[in-house]
Order: structure tokens, then sequence, then C-alpha cells
């Protein structure tokens, strides 16, 4: 994964969040559709997605030693 400034937008288009994870359009819309990262509707047809809230989805806690784990997409 990139990394992300503090100065980053918090909400960003499929193309914006695609372009900060290093994936494409259609894996973002995928990711969504699976309900593996959050997406927000804003109007009828519009979808923003929260950066935090899709970097916290993608990433977990493993619990038997506390790391951090990425989640695999394909």
């Amino acid at each position: 994964m990139k990394e992300f400034s503090e100065s980053s937008p918090l909400f960003l288009n499929a193309r914006q969040l695609a372009g900060r994870l290093g994936l494409s359009v259609r894996q973002v819309r995928a990711l969504a559709k699976e309900g593996r990262i959050p997406e927000i509707m804003v109007g009828k047809n519009t979808r923003r997605y929260d950066l935090d809230a899709v970097i916290a989805a993608l990433t977990h806690r493993d619990g038997s030693d506390g790391e951090t784990t990425a989640l695999r997409f394909s």
C-alpha cells in the first residue's frame, strides 16, 4: 500500500481511491460491491469512499499476536 499524508482528502471518488491504493477503478468498485470496503452514496449514482474507513477495512488485527495484516484481494 502507498503512504498517505495528513493533508489527503478524506472522501474520494473511485478513481482517486484507486490511485491511492494502486488498484484499478474496477477493483475498487468490486471491493465495495462485495462489502469489503465501505462506500457512501451521495445522490442517486455518486459514490464516495472515506479513506480512513477503507484503510481500516483492508487491514485487521490477527488476534493471535496483535500483528496488523493486510487483506488480500485479487
